[in-house]
């Protein structure tokens, strides 16, 4: 429908590809993720006819941040740790 990856589909969401998956297989969202997915199908539904149309439009960035970037930025996740230190010495291996 949209033209998007089910990992794009999932981050404009904001849930992770796993989840979306599950939803597609028929497991019932969450009210937060719902209404997530109805806000992305508000703002897909108008912008064509055809899906390669509607991700032109959503990843089209000569104006600043595309659409799909504006929709994900809506839904934060959380905080990316980064450490300094290997695997191993995290791990005490």
């Amino acid at each position: 429908m949209s033209g998007l990856s089910t990992g794009q589909v999932a981050r404009a969401v904001g849930c992770t590809k796993r989840t979306l998956t599950g939803y597609l297989l028929g497991t019932l969202p969450s009210a937060e993720h719902q209404t997530g997915i109805d806000g992305l199908i508000a703002v897909i539904e108008p912008l064509g006819n055809t899906p390669d149309g509607r991700r032109r439009t959503l990843l089209a960035s000569s104006n600043g941040p595309s659409l799909l970037r504006r929709l994900i930025a809506e839904h934060p996740t959380g905080e990316v740790l980064q450490f300094t230190l290997p695997v191993r010495d995290r791990l005490g291996v």
